[in-house]
């Protein structure tokens, strides 16, 4: 039974099913309060999800990857060796946007949780009026000098590329299956048109607006990628699974 969150004249219905999955958002009202209520519904499930062991938890952008990742994974030679998220409860969140990631980090940090990120490439680029991610997770009071050098780094004015950020990140639990940060392939909606062309176009006239249908539609149809299995087993390398 899907949860109903009410605040003054908007309603977010079908934002967090009890597994943790996020289906068809409805908001209405004050856009500000629509993503506050949205956060708020998803901290609220993780919240109710921490009495659930499992080895992790795994913090994802948006809806395009909660309905497609956990399918890709599930079919990935990895699954087949360590085990499936559901069979290992890695219980998947979207944070809802790529300003979001400190919020729910560091309510998995204040409980001893271990977790692990993905996001767009967007996020890893210094600069941009927007907190970086290496920034979000050390404002969750994570300890981390090797995120706080490269922050350090970037506020003095020296550049780092991409892929050196990238490569840092997932020393610190930070991954991605983006190659840049450029509008062009930084999302995980840019790499699902590589590697499966017009099939999120071809999902949106079967199910519809909503992003974790289509993510699902899409990866339901297709076989695991290799950089998703690969992705895989990097994620359970962090939360300790070998």
């Amino acid at each position: 039974m899907s949860r109903v969150l009410v605040v003054g004249n908007l309603t977010i219905d079908d934002v967090v099913l009890p597994s943790g999955e996020t289906r068809m958002t409805t908001l209405g009202g004050n856009s500000v309060h629509a993503a506050a209520a949205v956060v708020t519904a998803g901290l609220a499930a993780l919240l109710a999800d921490l009495a659930t062991r499992g080895v992790g938890r795994l913090l994802v952008e948006g809806g395009t990857e909660l309905g497609a990742l956990p399918e890709w994974f599930a079919k990935s030679t990895t699954a087949a060796r360590l085990g499936t998220p559901d069979a290992l409860n890695v219980m998947i969140f979207s944070v809802h946007g790529d300003t979001s990631y400190g919020t729910f980090t560091a309510f998995l940090h204040a409980f001893g949780v271990p977790w692990a990120i993905v996001c767009d490439g967007a996020v890893y680029q210094f600069g941009t009026g927007k907190q970086q991610v290496f920034e979000q997770v050390l404002s969750a009071g994570v300890d981390d000098s090797d995120l706080q050098k490269a922050v350090d780094r970037a506020s003095a004015g020296e550049s780092a590329s991409f892929s050196d950020l990238r490569d840092l990140g997932e020393n610190s639990g930070i991954f991605t299956l983006a190659e840049g940060w450029d509008a062009a392939t930084e999302s995980l909606e840019a790499y699902v048109n590589l590697i499966a062309p017009g099939q999120l176009a071809e999902a949106a006239t079967v199910v519809g607006r909503s992003k974790p249908r289509q993510g699902w539609h899409v990866a339901s149809a297709t076989g695991c990628p290799n950089a998703v299995d690969a992705l895989y087993g990097k994620l359970l390398r962090r939360l300790g699974v070998t």
